[in-house]
């Protein structure tokens, strides 16, 4: 599978990326090789892939759909809080206060560019030949604005804006939960809670509402002794989502077709890992 290289680096690339949190560094410094891991790994990415071109088109928009931007969105989170953090002011109040215009920079980031964050949210297609294969520049898709000495090799239009919403999804979840503590004056570990800032639901709500109804179905979850409601909203906190009426959702599911679709698809990905 074209896949399968890149799956096994990313893995390692998120493996090292732990182990630095491991290391006793102070924040700064630690972030600061974090950012430099980052490279280091998208330097190997991009090496083995102009080694390895793609077969086909699809191999190609498959590549700068899916691959390269998880590599790159660490990357750029990364470089991100660095700067973030190299920047924040003394104070409790300070901070919140510091903390709340950074989140309004990433609102606004998603806002103006609202068409291409609705596209990637709704999981659409119809523009990945536009989108995803090198060579093709259409300035009425507000391409990427990097693009002016970019290497054709490596890069489509909107492959690095992709790395950069999913980067900014990631700092979104990272400064709610900043100011949440800051507020709460429960600073912590920051490495532990840097790491809590990994995970970030990417599915929609759909499959989310399915994911948590079938944990305490199944009995996974205090033997299924649970309130739906608190454990949906326990749920969003870990993984930095929302629902607007979880219980609409589930009878939404009850009345599909296929009422078990993002379980199925949770068990076919499992066995096609398993099976590689």
């Amino acid at each position: 599978m074209f896949t399968k290289p890149y799956e096994a680096m990313l893995e390692e690339f998120q493996c090292a990326l732990m182990e630095l949190s491991r290391n006793g560094q102070e924040q700064l410094q630690w972030l600061g090789s974090c950012v430099e891991l980052g490279f280091e790994y998208m330097k190997r990415l991009k090496k083995y892939f102009l080694r390895n071109a793609p077969a086909c088109v699809e191999d190609e928009m498959l590549f700068f759909k899916t691959i390269k931007p998880k590599f790159k969105a660490q990357l750029l989170f990364h470089q991100s809080v660095l700067e973030l953090e190299g920047r924040r002011p003394p104070g409790l109040e300070a901070q919140s206060v510091y903390y709340l215009g950074e989140l309004e920079k990433v609102a606004h980031y998603f806002s103006a560019n609202a068409a291409f964050y609705d596209y990637v949210r709704r999981e659409a297609s119809h523009l990945d030949e536009h989108y995803y294969r090198r060579g093709r520049f259409e300035v009425h898709l507000a391409p990427h604005e990097n693009l002016v000495d970019f290497d054709e090799s490596f890069n489509t239009s909107h492959d690095s804006k992709l790395a950069q919403v999913w980067s900014n999804e990631l700092l979104l979840g990272y400064l709610e939960r900043r100011i949440e503590k800051v507020n709460n004056k429960e600073l912590g570990s920051f490495q532990e809670f840097f790491g809590e800032e990994m995970y970030t639901w990417t599915e929609n709500q759909a499959a989310f509402v399915e994911c948590c109804y079938g944990l305490v179905s199944a009995e996974a979850i205090n033997h299924g002794k649970v309130v739906m409601a608190n454990f949906i909203h326990y749920m969003e906190k870990v993984f930095h989502t929302s629902v607007k009426n979880f219980y609409g959702t589930y009878n939404d599911i009850s009345e599909r077709a296929n009422q078990t679709l993002f379980t199925d698809k949770v068990k076919q990905a499992l066995m096609e890992r398993m099976n590689r």
